[in-house]
């Protein structure tokens, strides 16, 4: 999507997804998940992945505008199968670590873009680095 209040939203591709939004609040739900039966608070751990797909995204974004997130639907339906998700979470703690995960892949395809940037502008400027030209007054 691209319009005036996502101006390049399309260079991110697949990065900024609702799709990939979704695979980073389950990753925060899992890794709090893995945390409480680490410290004996939960009983055990369930993967999450499996519990909901990108399939699940149009009923979820519709139970969105309830809550203002999705959070509250996702919880819902993780907790079907996993009664611990999200104890002590807060829909806010979900929200902005996964846009941080979401922040934290964005970068590093930055930093793989921009190597390569250099990398040609480096060969380019290796290429002609004998080349004669006239100067500037």
């Amino acid at each position: 999507m691209s319009d005036l209040f996502w101006p390049g939203d399309e260079r991110a591709g697949a990065l900024a997804s609702d799709a990939a939004w979704l695979a980073a609040m389950i990753r925060v739900e899992q890794a709090w998940l893995d945390a409480l039966a680490r410290a004996a608070i939960a009983p055990g751990t369930v993967d999450l992945a499996g519990i909901v797909s990108p399939d699940d995204l149009a009923a979820l974004a519709g139970a969105a505008e309830d809550a203002g997130n999705p959070v509250p639907a996702l919880v819902a339906r993780l907790r079907a199968r996993a009664p611990w998700a999200h104890r002590g979470l807060t829909s806010q703690d979900v929200v902005d670590t996964s846009v941080v995960l979401l922040l934290r892949d964005v970068v590093e395809r930055l930093r793989a873009e921009l190597r390569d940037q250099v990398g040609s502008l480096a060969a380019i400027a290796e290429g002609h680095r004998g080349t004669v030209l006239a100067g500037r007054g």
